[in-house]
């Protein structure tokens, strides 16, 4: 890494983004993760698969 670098996290991602376009509009697929702990927790509980 760089000296002058400001961030340890690359700016380049090899990651992937599941999406569709439909009627002109962008989707993005979102999961809800299980378990006891996120039984009875939908608000803020979606995120993106990992």
């Amino acid at each position: 890494m760089p000296e002058n670098s400001t961030s340890s996290r690359s700016r380049i991602s090899a990651g992937l983004l599941m999406f569709r376009r439909r009627n002109n509009k962008f989707e993005v697929l979102l999961v809800h993760p299980g378990g006891p702990f996120f039984a009875r927790k939908d608000n803020g509980a979606w995120t993106i698969p990992k």
